[in-house]
């Protein structure tokens, strides 16, 4: 049996089956909470004759709880290729936005989000050319894949 350990984010549910052939197949949910932020300044191309360290604009999302499940496999052939892939979905729960402009005059817009949506996946292909009884080391190439959808509502603007 495995235990869920907690680690940056928080892994609520695992399930694995092992089977002999080399298939591993897991499913998981995540709680999480994020933060980020975009800075816009006045570079030339945006701003004709600006200066790149004047910050005109600041873009912050804080608080979105996000709720998902993800699914996972594996397979491994016994001449060392693999191939590994993941699928998620969820949503977010909460959150603020809170967007500035410097400028004339200067505008503050806070707004709350509710409804966001986030869909992700990766596959890869690869090869484990160091293996043992307890050990694998691989190198791999992949894709990933990721969406997200923020949705506001309760907008404030203060001037």
């Amino acid at each position: 049996m495995h235990r869920c350990t907690r680690t940056h984010a928080l892994a609520c549910r695992r399930r694995l089956l092992t089977q002999p052939v080399g298939r591993l197949k897991a499913d998981r949910g995540w709680l999480s909470r994020g933060r980020f932020q975009w800075d816009a300044s006045a570079e030339p191309d945006e701003i004709r004759r600006g200066d790149p360290s004047i910050l005109v604009s600041r873009l912050t999302y804080h608080g979105p709880d996000g709720l998902s499940g993800e699914l996972f496999g594996r397979l491994d052939r016994p001449w060392g290729v693999f191939l590994k892939s993941n699928l998620g979905t969820g949503r977010f729960n909460k959150g603020n936005s809170n967007d500035q402009d410097w400028g004339t005059p200067y505008v503050n817009t806070k707004s709350g989000e509710s409804n966001g949506r986030f869909t992700y996946y990766t596959a890869d292909a690869g090869y484990d050319f160091l293996r043992g009884a307890n050990y694998k080391v691989g190198g791999f190439i992949g894709w990933t894949y990721y969406e997200q959808e923020l949705r506001l509502d309760r907008v404030c603007t203060d001037r």
